[in-house]
C-alpha cells in the first residue's frame, strides 16, 4: 500500500499537509488563477482521495508520504526520518548501526553508491562508488523513496539481503550481490603505521567523520609524532564525510589561522575559523582522495589545500558540499539541505547543473593519479585484508600490515620523500 501511495503523493504532497492546519472545504474555481490557487487544488486532491479512492486510506501513511514527496523534490539529502528510523539515524552519527556498509543517494535508477565504508560487508563485496544499486531482493527501487529502499536494506542481523548492482562506469550488465547484514562498526581511524622508517612518512586513513574522529585522530597520530616521522599521508579516499565540526576540527590541527570552511545559504552565512593554538605547521603533508571522497573529506582537503599544507593525490572528488540541519519534527525529524560549503578561498564544493557542466565540481588534485576499474577493486580488497589481519594482529600484540602499495599511494610516497629530500641540509 505504501509503494501506491507514494507513487500518488508528490503532486499532492503540499495539500496533505495543508490540510491539516487549514482544514478547508472543497475549494471554489473563482480564483483558479489567484495566489492561493496550489492550496485549494490540494486540498481538494488530498479530499478527493480520501472519499474516491478505491480503497480505504490510513490518512498517517497519506501524511507520511506527503512530507516524503515535499522533500524528494528538492535534492537526494533532504528528508524527513521517521519515527521508527530516528534511532538508526543518531547512531550513524554515535558510532555504529546495522546494515550492508554503503553511502546511498537516490538516483533515476534506484540507488548511486556515494561510498562503501571501510570493511563492511559491501566493501568487502567489492561494491564500488558510482555503482547503481537498482532493486533490493528483486523489488526494483526506480521509483522508491530513499527511505523505503533504506527499510529494505536493512534488517536483523545475521540475516541476508540480495542487492541488484549496475556497475555503469564499465558498462557491464547487473549482477547479483549477497550480503550478510551485520553491526556495522565506525572505527573511523585505521592504519596508523609509520610506512617508511628510512624517509619518516607515517600514514593514517580515516574512513569517515564522526563525532569522535578528533579524539581517534589524535590517539593514532601521537606515537607516529613519537616515533618522529618528518611527513605524514592522510587516506581519506571513500571517505563519506559525516560532522561539519569534526571535519573543521581535524583540518584545524594543521592550519593556524585564517579560515577553514565557509557555509552560504539563503539566510545566514558562517565561518568556520582556525582555533588551535598548537597547529602542526612544520609536518608536510598528502592527502589521498578520490570519487568516494565526499562532503565533510572535501572540507579537510579543501582546507588544506588551500592554505597549502598539504597536495593532493589521485582523482576529483565526489563533490557533494551541501549542508544539512535536522530539527524534531513531530515523532520524528526533518533533515533539509540549507548552505554550501565553500574553500578558504571560495570554491564552491558542490556538484551542481552548472558545476558539473564546467567540470569545476569538488577538489581537483594537485597530482592526478588514476586507477582502473581492475586496481580499484584490487585496492578495496587490498584493505579489506589488512583490516582483518590489523584486528587479529592488535589481538596478539603484533606489529600490524603495511599498507597495500597501489599507484596512488606510491605517488604519494614518492612526493613526500622527494620533498623531504629537498629539504634535507
Amino acid at each position: 500500500m505504501r509503494k501506491q501511495l507514494t507513487a500518488i503523493i508528490p503532486a499532492l504532497a503540499l495539500g496533505a499537509l495543508l490540510s491539516l492546519v487549514l482544514h478547508r472545504g472543497p475549494p471554489d474555481d473563482s480564483d483558479a488563477r489567484g495566489p492561493d490557487r496550489w492550496d485549494k487544488l490540494l486540498v481538494e486532491g488530498r479530499r478527493r482521495i480520501l472519499n474516491e479512492y478505491v480503497e480505504d486510506i490510513d490518512e498517517e501513511v497519506l501524511y507520511q508520504g506527503a512530507i516524503d514527496g515535499m522533500l524528494e523534490a528538492l535534492d537526494p539529502y533532504s528528508q524527513y526520518i521517521h519515527q521508527e528510523d530516528v534511532l538508526a539515524f543518531d547512531q550513524s552519527f554515535d558510532g555504529k548501526y546495522g546494515g550492508v556498509g554503503i553511502i546511498i543517494e537516490k538516483s533515476s535508477q534506484g540507488l548511486e553508491v556515494v561510498s562503501p565504508m571501510v570493511d563492511t560487508p559491501a566493501f568487502r563485496a567489492g561494491i564500488m562508488p558510482g555503482d547503481q544499486v537498482v532493486a533490493v531482493d528483486g523489488f526494483p527501487l526506480a521509483e522508491a523513496s530513499i527511505n523505503e529502499a533504506i527499510h529494505r536494506i536493512k534488517g536483523p542481523m545475521g540475516t541476508s539481503v540480495q542487492l541488484t548492482v549496475l556497475p555503469i562506469r564499465s558498462g557491464e550488465s547487473t549482477r547479483i550481490v549477497t550480503l550478510e547484514r551485520a553491526e556495522i562498526p565506525l572505527q573511523s581511524v585505521r592504519g596508523s603505521t609509520v610506512i617508511d622508517s628510512q624517509a619518516g612518512i607515517g600514514f593514517l586513513r580515516i574512513t569517515a567523520f564522526q563525532r569522535n574522529t578528533p579524539e581517534e585522530f589524535d590517539a593514532a597520530l601521537q606515537p607516529l609524532l613519537e616515533a618522529g616521522i618528518r611527513g605524514l599521508i592522510i587516506d581519506l579516499r571513500n571517505n563519506p564525510g559525516g560532522s561539519l565540526r569534526a571535519s573543521a576540527e581535524i583540518a584545524d590541527r594543521f592550519v593556524s589561522s585564517g579560515v577553514l570552511v565557509s557555509t552560504r545559504g539563503r539566510n545566514e552565512a558562517e565561518e568556520w575559523p582556525a582555533r588551535s593554538q598548537n597547529a602542526i605547521e612544520d609536518l608536510p603533508l598528502m592527502v589521498l582522495i578520490n570519487a568516494g571522497s565526499a562532503s565533510a573529506s572535501e572540507i579537510v582537503g579543501g582546507a588544506l589545500q588551500d592554505h597549502r599544507v598539504a597536495q593532493l593525490v589521485g582523482t576529483r572528488s565526489y563533490g557533494k558540499g551541501s549542508v544539512q540541519r535536522t530539527w524534531d519534527l513531530g515523532d520524528g525529524k526533518l533533515k533539509l539541505t540549507v548552505a554550501h560549503y565553500f574553500t578558504p578561498n571560495g570554491r564552491l564544493l558542490h556538484k551542481t547543473e552548472a558545476a558539473a557542466e564546467a567540470g569545476t565540481w569538488g577538489l581537483e588534485p594537485d597530482i592526478v593519479v588514476e586507477l582502473s576499474e581492475e586496481e580499484e577493486r584490487a585496492r578495496i580488497e587490498a584493505v579489506s585484508r589488512e583490516e582483518l589481519e590489523r584486528t587479529k594482529a592488535a589481538a596478539t600484540g603484533d606489529p600490524g600490515p603495511e599498507p597495500f602499495l597501489d599507484r596512488q599511494l606510491q605517488a604519494a610516497l614518492d612526493a613526500l620523500r622527494a620533498r623531504l629530500a629537498a629539504e634535507t641540509p
